[in-house]
């Protein structure tokens, strides 16, 4: 499974989130998601960043919780929208 912007993704959490947008830093991957409703049509008001861990043929993610990380991916990822 390929992570990529606008694609809908669901956690084992049973939370789904569509991804806005997608950076490198560090060698490693992160995407900003925001949450949607179970009937896809309506996205809420969470908002999360994800590190992606490839193991294999699958992909792992993580949300992002270290406050000094997300501020240095914020930019980025807001960036990368232009």
């Amino acid at each position: 499974m390929n992570l990529e912007k606008d694609k809908i993704i669901l956690l084992e959490d049973n939370t789904k989130y569509v991804i806005t947008n997608q950076t490198e830093y560090n060698g490693k991957k992160y995407y900003l998601v925001m949450g949607v409703n179970s009937e896809e049509t309506t996205i809420t008001n969470e908002i999360a960043i994800l590190e992606s861990t490839e193991s294999g043929d699958d992909i792992y993610v993580d949300k992002i919780t270290d406050p000094e990380l997300i501020k240095i991916l914020v930019p980025l990822l807001k960036d990368e929208n232009k």
